[in-house]
């Protein structure tokens, strides 16, 4: 790839994010209801959360320790700001509720779509 933009399509129609590096959304940035949201999706509130920079993601990409003592990680994106990503975390979803148990991935514990913001959470 050249980065060219015409590029970074892909065949579904999906665009690639350019690289963001150090442009990603912290935990502390997120909405309180879209913590809520995830501290309910996880059936424990959230004691620490260390958000992971770097990657092609405008989004959240963070590494949580529960109150119960589980750990995830959490994928999130708005897609009044990130339209792109979001896009790519609905995929990424509708792909990983497909995949076989068998498969050598994360699991997908839970996501939620609430039409602006979207969030993932997987096992560490």
């Amino acid at each position: 790839m050249t980065g060219d933009r015409d590029e970074r399509h892909l065949a579904s129609g999906l665009v690639m994010p350019e690289a963001t590096g150090s442009r990603r959304m912290a935990w502390a940035a997120l909405p309180r209801e879209v913590t809520a949201r995830i501290e309910q999706m996880l059936g424990s509130p959230v004691a620490s959360a260390s958000s992971q920079p770097g990657g092609f993601s405008e989004g959240l990409a963070a590494r949580v320790n529960l109150a119960n003592g589980k750990h995830a990680f959490i994928k999130a994106a708005s897609s009044l700001v990130a339209p792109a990503v979001a896009d790519f975390h609905r995929r990424e979803t509708a792909v990983s509720q497909r995949l076989p148990a068998e498969a050598p991935t994360p699991r997908l514990l839970d996501a939620y779509d609430d039409g602006t913001w979207v969030v993932l959470s997987a096992v560490t």
